[in-house]
């Protein structure tokens, strides 16, 4: 290989780093943004199948009714 072809042989291999940069870049936050998600998805199911959260909820309920009546 002469100096010019192995310059821009490294300039090829600059550009597809540079382009790999940036799509880990993008798939990094792509999967931040998926588990921000998840994670806020599994906090809803968990209030929505927490039992105590349940009991709390009939537990003041009963406890209002006491104090109005």
């Amino acid at each position: 290989m002469g100096g010019d072809a192995i310059r821009l042989y490294v300039e090829d291999l600059e550009g597809y780093c540079e382009q790999l940069e940036k799509a880990y870049e993008d798939v990094k936050k792509g999967l931040d943004n998926a588990c921000n998600k998840l994670e806020g998805l599994y906090l809803c199911i968990d209030v929505l199948t927490d039992k105590e959260s349940k009991k709390d909820k009939e537990y003041w309920k009963k406890k209002v009714n006491e104090d109005v009546h």
